[in-house]
């Protein structure tokens, strides 16, 4: 499930809403996901990466879902080693996004990478306002 998921939280000084959205890997060609189609803050990552031998990628796009394709490249990209949580959380007032918010879950590190990777290679949340 892709939905998002209002919850109460705080990240600055004053009480904030934000958001919480599954992170899931599916298989096949990667397809870039909406994390928010509007801009917004990303606050943090949390992610597992569920394979055993190879890590994966989540890059993550100041654009809508549309404009995302393999000459554009990331706002930023986390790796997450294999068998093993990465959680990254954005200091501050988070990460600004002007345009929108999307991500890619790839198999390579290269900012044009579009190589597939496995269903539940990698899952975990996206924070954001």
């Amino acid at each position: 499930n892709q939905s998002s998921i209002p919850v109460t939280g705080s990240f600055t000084a004053g009480t904030t809403v934000s958001s919480l959205l599954s992170v899931i890997s599916t298989a096949g060609t990667p397809a870039p996901v909406a994390i928010k189609v509007t801009s917004g803050t990303l606050i943090g990552v949390n992610l597992y990466c569920n394979h055993t031998t190879l890590p994966r990628f989540l890059k993550v796009y100041n654009l809508g879902t549309a404009a995302v394709n393999s000459s554009v490249v990331p706002l930023f990209n986390v790796a997450v080693p294999p068998g093993t949580y990465r959680d990254v959380v954005l200091g501050g007032d988070g990460a600004a996004f002007t345009t929108a918010m999307s991500y890619l879950i790839t198999s390579l590190a290269t900012s044009t990478d579009t190589t597939a990777v496995g269903i539940n290679d990698l899952f975990g949340v996206v924070t954001f306002v």
